[in-house]
């Protein structure tokens, strides 16, 4: 039996350099339309607060970070914006889950066929770390995305799913618990 616990599992977004380009131009660019406004006309100070809360929406997006909870059945994902500031994303009813498996695991094929579903991608977005990547597929044409690396608290939240869903899960080689 799962006890109410709760296990958190966090990863780290891999941050885009696009992001980051964005970030700079729109300070620059929100720097200069301000000064432009102090010193030039007025009408400058529209665009320069633009570019500012453009600046702001990119320093906030750069760095993410989801966490995973799974409390009582549930998996609930949040996004932790810039290190500093959590957003409550989603919460799944894991009592809905038709599979869970790795990304490239056969078992996920007749799956994989299924159209119109709603795709909710938490992982970690590195192509070099694809081999960690878990699908949930949930009745009522939901799939969801996850990065669950080989450390200890992965290894949690999939043996808390595997006591109430052990015929659902499909563990990876390396995931395999005693």
């Amino acid at each position: 039996m799962i006890d109410s616990g709760c296990i958190e599992v966090s990863v780290h977004k891999k941050t885009s350099t696009l992001s980051g380009i964005l970030w700079i131009i729109a300070t620059a660019l929100a720097v200069c339309f301000v000064v432009l406004g102090l010193i030039g006309s007025v009408i400058f100070l529209v665009p320069g607060a633009a570019f500012a809360a453009g600046a702001v929406f990119a320093y906030y997006n750069r760095y993410i970070d989801y966490e995973y909870s799974l409390v009582d059945r549930e998996l609930r994902i949040a996004k932790i914006m810039n290190r500093s500031r959590r957003k409550h994303l989603v919460t799944f009813d894991l009592d809905t889950m038709e599979i869970m498996a790795p990304a490239d695991d056969d078992k996920l094929s007749s799956y994989r066929a299924r159209r119109d579903l709603k795709v909710y991608d938490f992982s970690d977005h590195d192509p070099q770390n694809r081999q960690h990547l878990y699908e949930i597929y949930l009745e009522g044409k939901e799939k969801v995305i996850l990065t669950l690396e080989d450390n200890e608290y992965a290894d949690r939240l999939l043996m808390s799913v595997r006591q109430f869903a052990p015929h659902k899960l499909v563990l990876r080689p390396s995931h395999i618990i005693h």
